[in-house]
């Protein structure tokens, strides 16, 4: 029997969880009550093993092999390092969203079944309506003490700015790489220097040039 998990495009996110890929999709989707302090240090969008791999086997041009890993150490400290915490944070208010709903849900089908419990105990033992009443009491209060905690940093929103700035610094992670605008002219010192600006100016939420027409607003 497999005991490793299936090969899935695990550089999309630094969120993959392997611990998971025996359970069902709708389980491994589940929220957890600990999550990761801590983006991964060592994630890599391009794995640099499949890399050198690729080289071997199609025999590629060493210059152009060596130039590409030159970028990718660059790109590990300039940019790889805020989008792994980007990333992270994105995942952590995917989790925090989560984990709010579920107990919404509990707290809800809970006020649900103290509500039908109250209505038979009116007609059979009306001694129970008091605590019953009390623990329904109890669970609303729980309900609002939820919904003000979860109001003040909105899940949804934080996970949308982390979300959305990650994948602009992705945007230009390839774009680099590839040598596409707004990487295609200078020097590599001035196209290195863009790279910093443009993931820096990113990082902080700021407009960088060529957002418009790309699709891309800031809010």
């Amino acid at each position: 029997m497999n005991s490793q998990p299936p090969e899935t495009d695990s550089k999309m996110t630094i969120q993959s969880d392997e611990s998971r890929w025996r359970l069902p999709v709708w389980m491994r989707e589940m929220p957890r009550l600990r999550a990761a302090k801590e983006p991964v240090s060592a994630f890599q969008l391009i794995d640099r093993g499949q890399l050198r791999q690729l080289v071997t086997e199609k025999n590629l041009d060493k210059e152009a092999v060596t130039r590409i890993e030159s970028d990718l150490d660059f790109l590990e400290y300039e940019l790889l390092r805020l989008f792994s915490d980007r990333d992270h944070k994105a995942g952590l208010q995917q989790n925090r969203h989560r984990l709010y709903t579920v107990q919404y849900i509990t707290l809800g089908v809970l006020a649900v079944c103290v509500g039908a419990m109250i209505a038979v105990a009116v007609a059979t033992n009306p001694t129970l309506v008091p605590y019953l009443a009390m623990f329904a009491t109890l669970l609303a209060l729980l309900m609002t003490f939820l919904g003000t905690i979860s109001g003040r940093e909105p899940p949804v929103e934080q996970w949308y700015v982390n979300r959305r700035r990650a994948e602009m610094l992705r945007r230009e992670y390839f774009r680099f790489l590839m040598r596409l605008p707004p990487y295609q002219d200078g020097d590599d010192f001035q196209i290195k220097r863009t790279l910093s600006q443009r993931a820096a100016d990113i990082n902080r939420g700021l407009d960088v040039e060529g957002d418009a027409k790309h699709g891309f607003t800031n809010t």
